[in-house]
Protein backbone atom coordinates (compact mmCIF):
# COMPACT_ATOMS: atom_id res chain seq x y z
CA UNK A 1 0.00 0.00 0.00
CA UNK A 2 1.18 3.49 -0.59
CA UNK A 3 1.83 5.61 1.94
CA UNK A 4 -1.04 7.91 2.45
CA UNK A 5 -2.90 4.74 2.03
CA UNK A 6 -1.25 3.43 5.09
CA UNK A 7 -1.80 6.57 6.96
CA UNK A 8 -6.04 6.24 5.87
CA UNK A 9 -6.39 2.73 6.25
CA UNK A 10 -4.85 3.03 10.28
CA UNK A 11 -7.40 6.51 10.82
CA UNK A 12 -10.10 4.80 9.70
CA UNK A 13 -9.35 1.55 11.78
CA UNK A 14 -8.28 3.82 15.06
CA UNK A 15 -12.08 5.36 14.60
CA UNK A 16 -13.95 1.77 14.51
CA UNK A 17 -11.62 0.36 17.94
CA UNK A 18 -13.19 3.43 19.64
CA UNK A 19 -16.31 3.04 17.95
CA UNK A 20 -16.34 -0.74 19.93
CA UNK A 21 -15.28 0.71 22.90
CA UNK A 22 -17.79 3.33 23.73
CA UNK A 23 -20.47 0.40 22.69
CA UNK A 24 -18.99 -2.19 25.33
CA UNK A 25 -20.78 -2.60 28.48
CA UNK A 26 -18.75 -4.33 30.11
CA UNK A 27 -18.34 -2.96 34.00
CA UNK A 28 -15.60 -5.57 35.13
CA UNK A 29 -13.09 -4.92 33.01
CA UNK A 30 -9.21 -5.34 34.36
CA UNK A 31 -6.50 -4.69 31.95
CA UNK A 32 -6.15 -2.94 28.54
CA UNK A 33 -6.12 -4.84 25.66
CA UNK A 34 -3.99 -3.87 22.55
CA UNK A 35 -7.10 -3.44 19.83
CA UNK A 36 -5.62 -3.94 16.81
CA UNK A 37 -9.28 -4.31 15.58
CA UNK A 38 -12.17 -3.50 17.39
CA UNK A 39 -12.94 -5.63 20.48
CA UNK A 40 -16.94 -5.38 21.57
CA UNK A 41 -16.91 -6.26 25.40
CA UNK A 42 -19.61 -7.00 27.21
CA UNK A 43 -22.14 -8.73 29.78
CA UNK A 44 -22.40 -8.30 33.64
CA UNK A 45 -19.50 -10.56 34.39
CA UNK A 46 -15.87 -10.46 34.41
CA UNK A 47 -13.15 -10.22 31.61
CA UNK A 48 -9.67 -10.12 32.73
CA UNK A 49 -6.96 -9.28 30.70
CA UNK A 50 -2.82 -10.22 30.81
CA UNK A 51 -0.37 -8.32 29.99
CA UNK A 52 -0.02 -7.36 26.29
CA UNK A 53 -3.64 -9.30 25.21
CA UNK A 54 -3.67 -8.89 21.55
CA UNK A 55 -6.86 -8.58 19.50
CA UNK A 56 -6.58 -8.56 15.50
CA UNK A 57 -3.99 -9.54 13.32
CA UNK A 58 -3.42 -6.62 10.11
CA UNK A 59 -2.61 -9.22 7.68
CA UNK A 60 -5.24 -11.75 8.16
CA UNK A 61 -8.44 -12.08 6.79
CA UNK A 62 -11.39 -9.50 7.39
CA UNK A 63 -8.93 -7.14 9.90
CA UNK A 64 -10.84 -4.34 8.09
CA UNK A 65 -14.33 -5.01 8.06
CA UNK A 66 -14.61 -7.42 11.53
CA UNK A 67 -14.95 -7.07 15.41
CA UNK A 68 -13.77 -9.34 18.09
CA UNK A 69 -16.37 -10.12 20.23
CA UNK A 70 -16.49 -11.10 23.89
CA UNK A 71 -19.01 -11.11 26.48
CA UNK A 72 -19.29 -12.44 30.18
CA UNK A 73 -22.83 -12.38 29.59
CA UNK A 74 -23.89 -13.64 33.37
CA UNK A 75 -23.24 -12.17 36.76
CA UNK A 76 -20.81 -15.40 37.63
CA UNK A 77 -18.70 -15.73 34.26
CA UNK A 78 -15.51 -14.91 33.46
CA UNK A 79 -13.12 -14.54 30.83
CA UNK A 80 -9.64 -14.74 31.20
CA UNK A 81 -6.69 -14.58 28.94
CA UNK A 82 -3.50 -14.51 30.05
CA UNK A 83 -0.28 -12.49 29.35
CA UNK A 84 0.77 -12.49 25.49
CA UNK A 85 -2.37 -14.39 24.16
CA UNK A 86 -3.35 -13.01 20.58
CA UNK A 87 -6.68 -13.50 19.25
CA UNK A 88 -7.11 -13.01 15.32
CA UNK A 89 -9.97 -11.24 13.42
CA UNK A 90 -13.41 -11.63 14.24
CA UNK A 91 -12.61 -14.11 17.15
CA UNK A 92 -15.77 -14.77 19.44
CA UNK A 93 -15.45 -15.91 23.28
CA UNK A 94 -18.73 -15.89 25.19
CA UNK A 95 -19.23 -17.30 28.91
CA UNK A 96 -22.27 -18.15 30.33
CA UNK A 97 -20.98 -20.47 33.45
CA UNK A 98 -18.33 -20.24 35.77
CA UNK A 99 -15.34 -18.95 33.71
CA UNK A 100 -13.75 -19.37 30.10
CA UNK A 101 -9.76 -19.09 30.52
CA UNK A 102 -6.83 -18.93 28.22
CA UNK A 103 -4.06 -18.90 30.23
CA UNK A 104 -1.65 -19.58 27.55
CA UNK A 105 -0.40 -17.81 24.37
CA UNK A 106 -2.75 -18.43 21.71
CA UNK A 107 -3.37 -17.17 18.72
CA UNK A 108 -6.52 -18.45 16.44
CA UNK A 109 -7.55 -18.01 13.19
CA UNK A 110 -10.87 -15.83 11.43
CA UNK A 111 -14.27 -16.71 12.67
CA UNK A 112 -12.60 -18.84 15.45
CA UNK A 113 -15.16 -19.21 18.13
CA UNK A 114 -14.79 -20.22 22.21
CA UNK A 115 -18.15 -21.03 24.08
CA UNK A 116 -18.48 -22.11 27.53
CA UNK A 117 -21.84 -24.47 27.87
CA UNK A 118 -23.47 -26.14 31.19
CA UNK A 119 -22.40 -30.00 29.54
CA UNK A 120 -20.15 -29.59 26.61
CA UNK A 121 -16.55 -30.02 25.94
CA UNK A 122 -14.88 -29.53 22.93
CA UNK A 123 -11.18 -29.79 22.02
CA UNK A 124 -10.05 -26.89 19.17
CA UNK A 125 -10.97 -28.70 15.86
CA UNK A 126 -8.03 -27.44 13.17
CA UNK A 127 -5.81 -25.87 15.80
CA UNK A 128 -2.18 -26.58 15.80
CA UNK A 129 -0.87 -26.99 18.99
CA UNK A 130 2.98 -25.51 18.33
CA UNK A 131 5.72 -23.84 20.83
CA UNK A 132 3.95 -22.07 23.65
CA UNK A 133 0.58 -22.86 22.79
CA UNK A 134 -2.17 -22.61 19.64
CA UNK A 135 -0.98 -20.72 16.58
CA UNK A 136 -3.15 -21.07 13.05
CA UNK A 137 -6.55 -22.12 12.70
CA UNK A 138 -9.61 -21.58 10.42
CA UNK A 139 -13.13 -21.94 12.09
CA UNK A 140 -11.72 -23.84 15.24
CA UNK A 141 -14.28 -23.97 17.63
CA UNK A 142 -13.34 -24.68 21.35
CA UNK A 143 -15.89 -25.08 23.69
CA UNK A 144 -15.83 -25.88 28.04
CA UNK A 145 -17.79 -27.16 30.38
CA UNK A 146 -19.18 -24.89 33.07
CA UNK A 147 -20.15 -27.82 35.24
CA UNK A 148 -18.26 -28.60 38.05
Amino acid sequence: MARGADRLAALLQRGRVYKYRALSNCKHVSGSPVALQPVLLLGEGAIVLGRDVEFGWPASALFHTGYCHIEASTPGSVIEFGDGVQLNNNAFVKSEGRGSGSERARCSGPMWRSLTATSTTCAPTTAATAGRGWHRSSSARMCSSATG
